[in-house]
């Protein structure tokens, strides 16, 4: 829905949807969303954080595992 509003504007010559769809463009509809209501989801940080679990359930289960 966004897009195709952002694409009927852009085609009517405004200059603010032409932006918007470059903004689109770059950060993807989720990101998009949320910069444009003001809250920046850190998924990075969300990501890294999963990441970090993951190594360590692995980590715990090699040393189980691993004879003395």
């Amino acid at each position: 829905v966004c897009a195709d509003l952002i694409k009927y504007y852009a085609e009517k010559g405004y200059q603010k949807a032409m932006k918007s769809a470059l903004a689109f463009m770059k950060f993807g509809l989720e990101r998009y969303i949320y910069a444009k209501v003001g809250m920046i989801r850190p998924q990075e940080s969300i990501a890294i954080q999963e990441i970090d679990y993951l190594i360590a359930t692995e980590t715990v289960q090699v040393n189980a595992v691993k004879p003395s």
